[in-house]
């Protein structure tokens, strides 16, 4: 196996990682958004409904 072949295929593992590495960015940020935003809407519940 010569030295370039061998680069080669460690570009092509680097890019398959890179991009599963993207996609769980991009779940987890969503995901990470959607649990803040129901904390936050939690929280703002429970400071009004004890107000009232």
């Amino acid at each position: 196996m010569s030295y370039d072949a061998y680069i080669e295929e460690l570009e092509d593992e680097i890019e398959t990682l890179e991009q599963k590495l993207g996609e769980r960015f991009l779940i987890g940020l969503s995901l990470g958004v959607i649990i803040m935003i129901v904390i936050y809407l939690l929280i703002f519940n429970i400071f009004i409904g004890g107000n009232f």
